[in-house]
């Protein structure tokens, strides 16, 4: 997601929109989104720029019904777009800035601008 923010019946440039600054970087199910109304599409951009930013997930997230959720983990996976991951352990340095890697619904990219914690049960790594 962009920082800046566009009128419905604006047209702005793309090329312009994609050198915006970056203020969310997710996994999302764009289609369904399309679908259901969420968002609509304005165009398409080829060349997107260079995506140098770090994803982090962890095989401690999810719970079974009755048990508690993990709530720090120090078991964790990084890696940048189309790259391979890398066990790191505990998060540290540079990767502690990595953005959630799961793939998110619609409705949780809302709550992720909004700067809500989602998804709920998602470890924390301090």
């Amino acid at each position: 997601m962009f920082e800046k923010s566009y009128a419905p019946d604006e047209a702005p440039d793309l090329d312009g929109v994609i050198n915006d600054r970056v203020t969310l970087y997710a996994h999302f199910f764009l289609a369904i989104g399309l679908k259901l109304n969420y968002w609509e599409k304005v165009g398409h951009v080829r060349e997107v720029g260079d995506l140098n930013v770090f994803f982090r997930s962890t095989n401690d997230y999810g719970r079974k019904a009755g048990e508690e959720p993990v709530r720090v983990s120090s078991d964790w996976w990084v890696w940048r777009a189309s790259e391979e991951h890398i066990h790191v352990g505990k998060l540290t340095g540079k990767y502690r800035d990595a953005y959630i890697g799961i793939v998110f619904a619609p409705p949780d990219i809302y709550d992720l601008l909004e700067g809500r914690k989602c998804p709920m049960y998602y470890p924390d790594f301090e």
